[in-house]
């Protein structure tokens, strides 16, 4: 008698990952930190974040 959960038909095993997001650099985040502390914020959102 077989052990275990049957598989599913057709079942091409686990399905590799795919990532939704773009994720900034520690060095991108750094430059927009630093740049937000002499500038302010309207500033920064306009020179990183222009889709914003």
């Amino acid at each position: 008698m077989p052990r275990g959960r049957k598989r599913a038909p057709g079942g091409g095993g686990r399905q590799s990952s795919n990532y939704q997001r773009e994720v900034e650099t520690y060095q991108k985040r750094l430059e927009v930190i630093n740049f937000h502390d002499n500038n302010g914020m309207q500033a920064t959102l306009d020179k990183f974040y222009q889709q914003l």
